[in-house]
């Protein structure tokens, strides 16, 4: 995106790796897009930030899972373009590659295809931040005084050269020496250094907190340099200076605790772990106490914690830390929790509807659990269940942990934690319990059926099951059924909207049909956009939406209501109806609608996991005529869809070639080219 930071900071690494790799031969191709001026092509590959960055292959697809240096492109994109290490054949090969990047490794074998340069090309393929090249010929030996077999690791830092002198066919041996060579001995922390440190194959760090003005520095660091030298290829000893207070602040560090130290153990997929350095003086002996202390296991991980409250009686629990392990992981409790941050304006808004959701979910019997951890305050927890926004909702039954992916709203919540914990469908058996249901929530599915264990109460709970939204329930019981006039067997859609009840027409066997039904009555027939109610529209089992852009001041306003109101009835099930009204200047803009154009429409198809297509209202009025023939237009496809472009560049010479709508088959989907294509955005400082 233009105005994106991330991209802008990416741009002179990215233009960098372009230069080396469109100059190889054969050249492979490197672009970029602008998402903001082709968003279809955003969309199109789920590109929810900037930069994203994609790698296309004999026109497929795949994201990129290399660093944002110059280096770690230019290697990432050579292993995936061709063979893990590359073919050295002359000096000026070796010469050239050498100079290119900050860390090279070199294996001279005398026969490639040996069993020894078998390991290491297996070493070469399991470090996508690093280019290998290995070689058979001995004038490049001679040149680098290197004799066969070995492995050689040429570097602009440190030492500038590292023999391997372990197994030249171990696989492994080699991946960790790499690994200890690939970054300098002791690294000083930068946000530049940030991704080739957390996404490097060493995943145990010990960083020591320092002020590089002190006196002490110099001492400390060549300390840290021994105890490094002595674990290399297992840790990466770091520094993080003062100026790095977001660092510290993470570790509860501040300027008064200098120097300390910490060692933190961050798996693949897995918690950080943190290990404290428990005392007074940072030196050799004590630095090297803990790096032993952790790998003998004598050194226990600390978990940061908030004090837990005094009082703990409200329908959303207060989950610390230190009680965490007592609250959410009793494997006789079924736990819904909340990782939130006191700032955050999302978790305030979600706050009222959560706490009625446990109080719901606190009077069943038995009682559901609801329950809340500041994130901020017990940042560990955060870590460990791989927290990144807020607010983050995890469903723990059985002390296991699963994402909770219900909507946000009390009543999705409730409907939601129940089916996890139960039944799809909840067994009513008395015109109090049904009424309860009823009453607690805006749409509750009852299912009358004399056997609830009969074909058609089957195909009822099958319907329930695929629908984590709306909350059913079940009864056999004739007094619930005279209460509310019900036939056995027959569903019911009680709503607090529209015409507050719906009784289905079809094939109660039929799960399919019951959730067509159910879909299209769970919400109104003509919805109102807004953000509270985005979750319930974006998040239902509906994903083609009719939007319709008005301002509802106008006079025009009711009539056009009606007419989308017949539409929507027309197809319901099918279609959501939504009426975007003058303020939501976010959703209008992204279709490209200003206030002149108003009343507009247009239709999207969202399906789960795929692309979104937005197809364009082609008419002057907008009325019933006309909405019906955009949608009838769509359902038997005559109606095609669009894709917003912006206009190809009128030269595109330069090494990063500039991809827009029109062109991105041409360039991306083209199987003789392998493409990196960057999704950026102007203003975007990383870009």
């Amino acid at each position: 995106a233009p105005w994106c930071g991330h991209c802008k900071k990416l741009a002179p690494e990215y233009a960098g790796a372009a230069a080396v790799l469109g100059a190889q031969d054969p050249p492979l191709y490197v672009a970029k897009v602008d998402a903001t001026a082709n968003r279809d092509l955003g969309s199109r590959f789920g590109v929810q930030g900037f930069p994203t960055l994609k790698f296309f292959r004999n026109g497929k697809a795949s994201d990129y899972g290399g660093g944002r240096t110059k280096d770690t492109i230019v290697s990432w994109v050579n292993k995936k373009s061709g063979p893990a290490a590359r073919t050295l054949t002359s000096t000026d090969e070796a010469e050239a590659i050498i100079e290119s990047q900050d860390v090279v490794v070199i294996g001279f074998f005398e026969d490639p295809t040996s069993a020894e340069a078998k390991g290491f090309f297996t070493a070469a393929g399991g470090n996508d931040d690093v280019t290998f090249g290995i070689t058979s010929d001995e004038e490049i030996a001679a040149k680098y005084d290197a004799s066969f077999p070995s492995v050689q690791v040429f570097k602009k830092f440190d030492e500038g050269r590292a023999t391997f002198e372990g197994d030249v066919s171990s696989a492994e041996d080699i991946a960790t020496f790499v690994a200890g060579h690939q970054l300098p001995l002791v690294i000083e922390f930068s946000q530049e250094m940030a991704p080739k440190i957390f996404g490097g194959p060493v995943k145990t760090h010990l960083l020591v907190m320092v002020d590089s003005e002190e006196a002490y520095f110099e001492g400390l660091k060549a300390d840290l340099s021994k105890v490094a030298a002595a674990n290399q290829g297992k840790i990466l000893a770091i520094t993080v200076n003062l100026e790095n207070e977001r660092v510290m602040s993470y570790f509860g560090v501040t300027e008064d605790d200098l120097p300390t130290a910490v060692l933190v153990n961050m798996p693949e997929g897995g918690q950080m772990k943190k290990y404290k350095f428990n005392y007074d003086t940072v030196n050799e002996e004590n630095l090297n106490a803990l790096v032993n202390g952790y790998f003998d296991g004598s050194v226990k991980p600390f978990l940061k914690s908030a004090d837990p409250p005094a009082s703990n009686d409200e329908p959303v629990k207060v989950v610390v830390g230190t009680t965490f392990a007592d609250i959410a992981l009793d494997p006789t409790k079924d736990v819904l929790l909340e990782f939130y941050a006191p700032w955050c304006g999302h978790c305030k808004k979600l706050a009222p509807e959560y706490a009625g959701a446990a109080a719901v979910l606190g009077a069943q019997d038995p009682p559901l659990y609801v329950a809340k951890v500041d994130a901020t305050a017990n940042r560990d927890l955060g870590s460990r269940f791989g927290v990144q926004g807020f607010p983050t909702l995890k469903f723990f039954r059985n002390g296991k942990a699963s994402d909770y992916g219900g909507g946000r709203t009390k009543d999705t919540i409730v409907s939601w934690v129940n089916k996890k914990s139960g039944p799809a469908a909840r067994t009513l058996t008395s015109t109090d319990e049904a009424e309860a249901i009823i009453e607690s929530q805006d749409v509750v599915v009852i299912g009358f059926f004399e056997d609830p264990t009969s074909a058609e109460a089957k195909g009822f709970f099958t319907a329930a099951g695929g629908n984590d939204d709306v909350t059913f329930g079940i009864t056999s019981d004739e007094e619930i059924a005279a209460k509310y006039d019900a036939s056995f067997p027959s569903v019911q859609v009680f709503k607090k909207f529209d015409e507050g009840r719906a009784t289905f027409e079809g094939d109660v066997s039929s799960a399919e049909d019951i959730a067509t039904f159910v879909a299209g009555h769970q919400l109104p027939l003509v919805i109102e956009f807004s953000q509270e109610m985005a979750p319930k529209i974006f998040g239902g089992p509906v994903k083609t939406h009719l939007l319709v852009m008005v301002d509802s001041e106008e006079a025009y306003f009711e009539g056009l209501k009606a007419d989308l109101s017949k539409v929507a009835a027309a197809n319901q099930g099918k279609i959501l109806a939504i009426t975007v009204n003058l303020e939501n200047e976010r959703v209008m803009s992204y279709f490209g609608v200003t206030e002149d154009d108003l009343p507009t429409a247009v239709l999207v198809n969202m399906p789960e996991g795929g692309q979104m297509k937005k197809y364009k209202f082609n008419y002057d009025t907008v009325n019933e005529e006309n909405l019906n023939a955009l949608v009838n237009g769509y359902f038997d496809g005559s109606v095609k869809p669009f894709l917003k472009s912006a206009d190809p560049p009128a030269s595109n010479d330069e090494p990063v070639k500039v991809v827009v709508g029109t062109t991105f088959a041409d360039i991306a989907l083209d199987p003789t080219k392998d493409v990196l294509l960057e999704f950026y955005a102007p203003w975007c400082g990383h870009c």
